[in-house]
This record gives C-alpha cells, structure tokens and sequence, in this order.
C-alpha cells in the first residue's frame, strides 16, 4: 500500500486549495500584469467558474492521515475529449516523491498534457503544451 492517496477533496478544504493556488501563481512571471489590488478577486472569481464549468480536484493525502493534504491537481475534460491540466501543487515537504507524476496519473493525464496556468515547476514537464485560452474560454 502506498503512503499516500489520491481522492477527491472535502468540500471544506477547496477555498485553502484555491487560495494555495492563487498564492503560488502570484509568483509565476506568467502570472502577467494583474494589479495587486484585485489579484484575488480576478483570480478568485476565475477558479470559481473553472470549477462551474466542471473542472476536477484530486488531492494526494496521507494513507496513515487522510486529512493532511500532501498536493493537488485541478484539471478538466474537454469537449474534444481530451483531458487538461489547470495547475497542480505539492507541498514543499512532499517534492520529489513522485506525487505530481501520481496526481497527473489520476486525472488521466501524462507529461506531455496540455495545460493553462504556468510556474516554473513547467520546466519538469518539458514536453507538456502550455494553452492558457483554454482556461479564459466559457467551455473547455
């Protein structure tokens, strides 16, 4: 058995997983030009209605603990059938243990996904196609 496991999020944790998300992107040089003052709110309202429209959270927790939230993905099957990452996260403590390869696992998705919000974590999918319309789009 592994030390982790994948499942869907409790209702309760999805704001802190969006406000992980929006934190960590707030760093990304993709992140563009956004003023401060509004960051959360455009950013905010943006997830939400990624969320509205379908997308999926998978969270990696702890097997021995499953309310320690070790990562996640978000991530969105298309109309094309096609399935797109919108970000993933892995807590600091937990990098470099094969949780993010898990979590695109788990979502049907490989390293050469397509995917919409970038950091520089995208270094460690070379392959993988950057698509930001994607999320801006009222469908996927």
């Amino acid at each position: 058995m592994s030390w982790y496991v994948t499942r869907p999020p409790t209702p309760s944790a999805i704001p802190g997983l969006l406000q992980v998300w929006a934190d960590t992107y707030r760093k990304s040089r993709w992140a563009g030009a956004l003023p401060n003052n509004i960051y959360w709110d455009a950013y905010s309202e943006a997830f939400r209605q990624l969320l509205n429209r379908g997308a999926r959270v998978l969270v990696a927790a702890s097997a021995e603990h499953p309310e320690l939230v070790l990562g996640w993905i978000v991530y969105e099957p298309t109309a094309r059938g096609e399935v797109v990452c919108h970000y993933a996260y892995v807590k600091p403590l937990y990098r470099r243990r094969g949780l993010a390869n898990a979590l695109l696992d788990a979502a049907g998705l490989t390293k050469d996904c397509v995917y919409t919000f970038r950091t520089e974590d995208a270094r460690f999918w070379p392959k993988a196609k950057y698509v930001p319309g994607i999320a801006r789009r009222k469908e996927a």
